[in-house]
């Protein structure tokens, strides 16, 4: 659901007035945070680089900049992954809204910035009268390094909750190809979902949006 306020489900608990932690997860909320920290982040990331330019006429240019790109990590590194898992989440679970009519996701139940726990799906979401959507979320771009076991532990994460409708949600084709091949030797009931990211160009693959 979107919209410039955000949703509440109202309900009670012993009589003590309404429980904040129903307000349904916001798409707007979602925007404006990172709309925020990205134009924030731009400036300093503009200042690092006319330094990078200044290094040509150093001595010790290589020492120079190993020393941008560590603060360029520092300052930015946790920030772009925290808002592109943010990003992804919200179109996941624009995708869930859509796909299952009645769907309620409350804000406590989704892990925008980061990951859930080992028992904890990233997105969980309640539906009367049917099981609940569990939804893992991988902003990753390419399956290498510890990406590639990532994928394969997420998908086991997924495998162990149960009674749940699961889904595995993605942002490029070749990470959609690699999660199928892994979830083929599983033998488990899992849907992959590639998200709209624009995120293919990137990695140069072909977009292939996920069938509704």
């Amino acid at each position: 659901m979107a919209g410039g306020a955000t949703p509440t489900a109202r309900r009670t608990e012993h009589g003590k007035g309404e429980n904040t932690d129903v307000r349904l997860f916001s798409r707007a909320e979602a925007e404006r945070q990172i709309h925020d920290e990205v134009h924030e982040l731009l400036p300093k990331i503009e200042v690092i680089a006319r330094e990078v330019k200044a290094t040509k006429r150093q001595a010790r240019r290589m020492q120079a900049e190993a020393l941008l790109l560590a603060r360029i990590r520092t300052l930015a590194g946790e920030l772009i992954n925290q808002n592109l898992h943010h990003y992804a989440v919200t179109l996941a679970v624009g995708y869930l809204r859509k796909k299952h009519k009645g769907i309620r996701i409350y804000r406590k139940d989704v892990h925008a910035r980061q990951t859930g726990g080992a028992d904890d799906p990233d997105i969980r979401g309640h539906i009367d009268g049917q099981p609940d959507v569990c939804a893992e979320v991988t902003a990753h771009l390419k399956p290498q390094g510890y990406v590639d076991t990532r994928i394969r532990d997420t998908l086991l994460k997924l495998k162990r909750i149960q009674n749940c409708q699961r889904y595995y949600f993605i942002t490029t084709s070749v990470m959609r190809q690699r999660a199928d091949t892994k979830l083929r030797k599983m033998k488990c009931r899992i849907k992959v979902v590639l998200l709209d990211t624009g995120f293919d160009a990137i990695v140069g693959q072909d977009a292939k949006k996920e069938d509704a």
